[in-house]
């Protein structure tokens, strides 16, 4: 509280933001909001992929226990003919795939935006775009 000259004040400082009780309870809240996010992305998506890249290292067997073996699966992987094809089958296969799919997108945006407003023919449009890619899901 500031004391003015006349002995009397109206004044009050606030509290900075982000700080008290209220904001202790919010922090609270926010953290066991996320913990199920939190957990499920440890045990499924960071959990394998740091098993995966420490196997990646030692020569595993499903019934054999794991040895250490450095950097030497990546030496043979760098000298083998047959990742370098993949490698570059993938790359084209990426590139085209991107390229493709943008393409017959935007096209497909372009038309619909100038023969039409509906959203009814819109929605009939782009229906079989949706059900091949859900039913290949499915599947």
């Amino acid at each position: 509280m500031v004391t003015l000259a006349g002995g009397t004040s109206s004044y009050r400082a606030k509290p900075r933001p982000g700080t008290g009780p209220a904001h202790r309870a919010d922090w609270k809240l926010a953290l066991l909001l996320i913990l199920p996010a939190a957990v499920g992305f440890i045990v499924f998506a960071a959990g394998p992929v740091l098993r995966g890249i420490y196997l990646s290292f030692t020569r595993f067997r499903i019934l054999t226990p794991a040895t250490w073996t450095g950097l030497d699966n990546y030496r043979r992987l760098l000298g083998d003919d047959v990742f370098w094809k993949s490698l570059g089958v993938t790359v084209q296969y990426v590139i085209l795939s991107v390229v493709l799919g943008l393409a017959v997108s935007l096209a497909t945006a372009v038309i619909m935006h100038r023969l039409t407003r509906s959203t009814v023919i819109r929605g009939l449009v782009l229906l079989p775009f949706l059900v091949s890619g859900v039913v290949a899901a499915l599947v």
